[in-house]
């Protein structure tokens, strides 16, 4: 049968030889798992940076990917030759996606939107953008009498018609 006192002393001995081992791991920098888990490169004592560690490349951004978009950006946006074409291109695009399901009004404005050159154009040009997508709508729909007997869901599509495209052009002011 142990003693009580036998009992804490193995408890101490044991809390010792835990702490001990803590400590010598902890301020190593030998160890080749970091403190959050990850290995480490050894060649650089222990430290690794983020762009080294697998699965964190996406968060390290060096900017080059940003900055050739907003110098891309700035020509288009620059140059009206290239900006009209861009704009119709931007136009039919986002046609084509609010065909297919209504987040393409968002879309279309945020596209017309990038290719202007302030934020107040982008705003009009992605109102400009819900006229054409209403213009194809009642074109598509066909006679006015039958645009008329639709009258309360055709608010809802003509406010949508404008307010997307417009919420979308907001991007603009973020690039």
């Amino acid at each position: 049968m142990v003693s009580g006192e036998d009992e804490r002393a193995s408890d101490g001995a044991g809390e010792a030889d835990v702490s001990d081992v803590a400590d010598r791991d902890v301020g190593s920098g030998s160890d080749p798992v970091d403190g959050d888990g990850r290995a480490s490169n050894a060649a650089d004592g222990g430290a690794s940076s983020a762009a080294e560690r697998p699965g964190d490349s996406a968060t390290v951004d060096d900017g080059r990917g940003t900055a050739r978009l907003e110098s891309r950006l700035a020509a288009v946006r620059t140059n009206p030759r290239v900006r009209r074409p861009a704009f119709a291109l931007a136009a039919v695009v986002g046609l084509g996606l609010a065909w297919v399901h209504w987040l393409g009004l968002v879309c279309g404005g945020a596209l017309v939107g990038l290719l202007s050159p302030s934020l107040r154009r982008g705003v009009v040009a992605a109102l400009g953008f819900g006229v054409l997508v209403l213009v194809v709508f009642f074109l598509r729909i066909g006679p006015v009498a039958l645009v008329i007997e639709m009258r309360p869901i055709v608010f809802v599509t003509v406010a949508s018609a404008f307010a997307l495209p417009a919420l979308g052009a907001l991007l603009r002011g973020v690039l």
